[in-house]
């Protein structure tokens, strides 16, 4: 099935139905570790525009790994600005989604997938890269350990009980 001829490109909104299928590995795992949050089964059009919006604007992109015809990984990047009284202003990248097809994974696709999101990243002029990673998702953790990511801060959360009012 696989042909061990990886290949890489800027994606384009004729490949959004294989990011869509590929999509559907990240939302599979997400769904597995929490499913009160994530969708089993996100509606197509919801997940189609979601997607889309990392293929269109100056200010996204989306990079595609390919083994010959098949395409095996993608991950989606877009750059903003952050200004706050507080803190300094800043000009980032921050990643959306890495994305690996499952029996591709251990073949550097998805470092190379980041060295990709990274180089376009300081094309427009991002002077950091950020991410959020799943605490359940320990091979992601890893993985952007090894590029040099550091944990900046944490999120936290707890449900509300319905009988708390």
């Amino acid at each position: 099935m696989f042909q061990n001829t990886l290949s890489y490109r800027r994606a384009t909104v004729e490949d959004l139905p294989s990011i869509c299928e590929l999509g559907q590995v990240v939302n599979r795992l997400h769904h597995a570790a929490w499913p009160q949050l994530f969708e089993p089964n996100p509606d197509r059009d919801a997940e189609q525009a979601h997607w889309l919006k990392s293929l269109e604007g100056d200010a996204a992109a989306t990079f595609l790994s390919c083994d010959g015809e098949i395409d095996v990984g993608f991950v989606t990047v877009h750059v903003a600005e952050e200004r706050h009284c507080l803190l300094r202003p800043l000009r980032f990248a921050r990643i959306g989604t890495l994305c690996v097809a499952e029996p591709m994974r251990g073949r550097g696709i998805g470092r190379t997938l980041m060295e990709y999101a990274e180089r376009w990243a300081a094309s427009q002029g991002a002077s950091e890269i950020q991410l959020e990673v799943w605490t359940f998702n320990q091979p992601a953790e890893r993985l952007y350990e090894e590029l040099g990511y550091a944990v900046r801060s944490s999120t936290m959360s707890k449900p509300i009980r319905p009988d708390a009012v």
